[in-house]
């Protein structure tokens, strides 16, 4: 019985996130997430997208991977499709 409410309790937590949160809105143009790698070879960073739980890669502007350099947690990434990539235009932490 505890399992079931847990369970329970966890999906209505999860339910009422999708609400609140940009990466839950189809066409959305923000994703938030943990910052996993910055790469600036190939002028992209990856963050661990809280909403979806996968991993998102964005290409990026050398100054907006400069300013990501060093940085840890969470971060909010407003972004525009180009092609099959997602342009990141905007980064707040």
């Amino acid at each position: 019985m505890k399992k079931l409410m847990l369970a329970i309790a966890f999906t209505f937590g999860l339910l009422v996130s999708f609400a609140g949160n940009a990466c839950g809105i189809p066409d959305s143009t923000t994703h938030v997430g943990a910052l996993m790698s910055v790469d600036k070879e190939e002028n992209q960073f990856t963050i661990l997208d809280m909403m979806l739980g996968v991993p998102i890669s964005f290409i990026a502007d050398p100054q907006i991977l400069s300013d990501l350099e060093g940085a840890k947690g969470t971060i909010q990434v407003d972004f525009e499709k180009q092609g099959d990539q997602l342009k990141a235009i905007a980064v707040r932490r």
